[in-house]
């Protein structure tokens, strides 16, 4: 090898050095680079709402707004489930439960500062949830209400409230529904017994 070409053959390194360690700021660089990655871990129906609507129109104004691609990684399950999962560790960036006890438990383990969710727009609450009632097809035993969900031979099949928030929510509608009658608080209770003498099956 010629001694000039072996001489240069350091100066090309120490460039190409130069050049790989300047590469994050050279024109076109912003644009290759990974996508930054949110985690998020949300209570069970939120799935498609988050996936399919919030998120991708999030990630349209970002992109907009910083030229910066955004990535969802998320998963979803019970309320006090996703709950113990954070407090055993996963890396979520962002929770969505459905209990505030929840997010109560969370900050007694340090996981997250105390009160933090109040301090989010609308004190940290992001959706209302309405309950419904399914049937089988012709609604054989003529359920309308909470109430009728108590009447013999009916079966109910229940959330279970030690696991869903939303069954918990579930459980203030079913009283809530009793109580706004005449009979007021002891009428709400009365129907909520019915309802959960006749659970048969918790999911």
């Amino acid at each position: 090898m010629l001694p000039w070409l072996r001489a240069g053959i350091p100066i090309v390194a120490v460039g190409a050095l130069f050049l790989y360690a300047l590469s994050p700021w050279l024109p076109g660089a912003r644009s290759a680079r990974p996508p930054r990655t949110i985690v998020l871990y949300g209570f069970s129906i939120l799935a498609e709402a988050v996936n399919e609507g919030v998120f991708p129109a999030f990630a349209r104004e970002w992109k907009a707004r910083t030229g910066e691609r955004v990535e969802l990684v998320s998963s979803f399950a019970g309320s006090g489930t996703i709950t113990n999962q954070i407090l055993l560790g996963v890396p979520a960036h962002l929770a969505l439960l459905s209990l505030e006890l929840d997010a109560m438990k969370l900050a007694a383990a340090g996981a997250v500062p105390p009160d933090s969710w109040h301090r989010l727009p609308h004190g940290g609450i992001v959706n209302r949830t309405p309950f419904v009632i399914l049937v089988r097809t012709g609604n054989p035993k003529r359920i309308r209400d909470f109430a009728d969900l108590g009447a013999p031979g009916v079966g109910v099949g229940h959330p279970d409230p030690l696991t869903s928030g939303g069954a918990n929510w579930a459980i203030v509608a079913e009283f809530g529904a009793g109580s706004r009658g005449p009979g007021g608080a002891p009428a709400g209770l009365e129907v909520l017994r019915g309802v959960w003498h006749n659970v048969v099956a918790q999911a």
